[in-house]
């Protein structure tokens, strides 16, 4: 699941990636700043440490609300809007609309059917972000 994380996050690990680069690139270039090569590569360590540090507390401060979601899913029970946790930021709120949708559908579709809601698969997420 973090792999399909950071595949979700690529364009900002290039962009952070890209300033690093081009960092490096502007200290070794220019003649009026002059670094030791093990100071460079200290900082550029202690930047990715960092760097990584918050890839993972993003990571885990994101995906709780999408797995309390998921655990919700499975089956869906009826008083399961008591359940939803508190809605913070704007990616959880698009992903509670889609929740709250794709429930609505499936109650649609169980009473045109007759079939019980609970044996339904709900795809609630964002394309690849989780599974």
């Amino acid at each position: 699941m973090f792999i399909a994380y950071l595949k979700y996050k690529k364009s900002w690990i290039l962009l952070i990636g890209l300033l690093l680069l081009l960092t490096n690139a502007l200290i070794q270039l220019d003649a009026g700043i002059r670094v030791e090569p093990h100071s460079l590569i200290y900082l550029n360590s202690l930047f990715l440490i960092i760097f990584v540090g918050f890839l993972i507390w993003r990571y885990k401060k994101e995906t709780a609300y999408y797995k309390s979601l998921l655990a919700l899913s499975n089956p869906i029970e009826e008083d399961w809007f008591q359940d939803i946790p508190n809605l913070i930021t704007i990616f959880q709120i698009v992903s509670y609309t889609r929740y709250c949708k794709t429930f609505i559908n499936i109650i649609k579709a169980s009473v045109v059917r007759n079939s019980p809601t609970s044996s339904w698969n709900i795809r609630i997420l964002p394309h690849g972000f989780m599974r």
